[in-house]
């Protein structure tokens, strides 16, 4: 005697279902990864804006100290020929012109 064959029947329901998960489960997944993406260039550029503009800050502060110190070197101890006073006033207009802080008259 032949065992009768098991038939399975799956309604067309879950097929549709099951169809559609395996279509749209990586389409899903491939927009959600762009996403990510495109956020994180997002953020790596206001982070290296914000670097950019901390390196300016600090190269200012460090070029207005210099030329502060050496103003006060000058302040000191006055120049007296005309290449230490040419000099003395080439620092002052850099010091201007670096818009240093606060403001320094000779």
């Amino acid at each position: 005697m032949t065992q009768p064959t098991r038939v399975v029947q799956v309604r067309t329901y879950w097929l549709i279902v099951g169809i559609a998960t395996m279509v749209l489960s990586p389409l899903l997944s491939f927009g959600a990864a762009v996403q990510i993406g495109q956020r994180n260039a997002e953020k790596a550029v206001v982070a290296n804006d914000e670097a950019k503009e901390l390196a300016r800050v600090e190269s200012r502060r460090i070029t207005c100290a210099f030329f502060s110190s050496s103003l006060d070197v000058y302040k000191e101890n006055p120049p007296s020929t005309a290449a230490g006073k040419a000099q003395q006033a080439n620092y002052a207009e850099l010091y201007r012109i670096s818009g240093c802080q606060p403001p320094r008259v000779n």
